[in-house]
């Protein structure tokens, strides 16, 4: 079983679903089925209820964020040192926040049988099944589309224009790839994750492997601003950059 890779690809920068990734989707709905101990049920539903608060606070963070790499994304001021000391403080908030998500899982699982778990598991499958199933469509798409009509319209210069659709290019070939490394990754992730007697250092483990991913992928997205400021104007950038913002966020968050 493959577990809600789908939404671990759209939170890549933010871990907006880090908590379905290690706790399995549909969760709720599998406490309210496979939970036969109504104390057991509540106890259950009193840490995830503690937890969900939390989480609440960091989406409330991610969305700040958000709008901070994309004014860092817009500018023509930006530099690689700005971009290095976003993801130093977005990566320190997101372990911590990962952390929370194991230690909550370990206690919820320390209530349940590993039947009822099994039983949870199933529930959740159906749902990833489909989700996965999207995002393998999404593997033969190209992402930015609209970018590269917008560079298309800004750069008249031949060959400016072509090195910014050879930058655009690389930057989603290496995004595509990065969803295939991030699928091969799932596969092995699921072994634990489904695992009812896997341990927080087991999910540390699996959290290093996709922190390093996650690394890759901004280190990318900082070359490609980078190369792009190399030929674009602030006018041109102004224009294309709107374009590309709105394209990126529609693939991460």
């Amino acid at each position: 079983m493959i577990i809600v890779l789908l939404g671990f690809i759209s939170a890549l920068f933010f871990g907006g679903n880090t908590a379905e990734y290690y706790m399995v989707d549909q969760l709720d709905k599998g406490i309210k089925k496979c939970i036969e101990d109504k104390d057991t049920k509540k106890k259950i539903q009193f840490i995830l209820k503690s937890n969900k608060k939390e989480g609440k606070k960091f989406l409330k963070r991610k969305d700040k964020k958000i709008k901070e790499l994309n004014s860092l994304i817009a500018s023509t001021s930006s530099t690689k040192a700005d971009f290095d000391n976003f993801w130093t403080d977005q990566s320190a908030a997101l372990k911590t926040y990962e952390h929370l998500i194991f230690t909550t899982r370990i206690s919820c699982l320390k209530l349940m049988t590993e039947e009822e778990w099994k039983c949870i598991l199933t529930l959740s499958e159906k749902k990833a099944t489909k989700k996965v199933t999207k995002s393998q469509k999404s593997k033969d798409v190209l992402f930015f589309e609209k970018t590269q009509k917008a560079i298309e319209k800004q750069l008249l210069n031949t060959a400016e224009k072509d090195k910014a659709f050879a930058y655009l290019k690389d930057f989603d070939a290496k995004y595509h790839k990065l969803i295939g490394e991030l699928i091969k990754q799932n596969e092995i992730d699921s072994k634990t994750i489904q695992n009812y007697h896997s341990s927080i250092q087991d999910f540390e483990t699996i959290a290093s492997g996709i922190h390093v991913h996650r690394k890759n992928a901004f280190d990318q997205l900082s070359k490609f601003h980078n190369a792009m400021l190399s030929i674009c104007n602030e006018k041109q950038w102004k224009s294309i950059s709107k374009a590309f913002i709105k394209e990126f966020n529609s693939i991460n968050y």
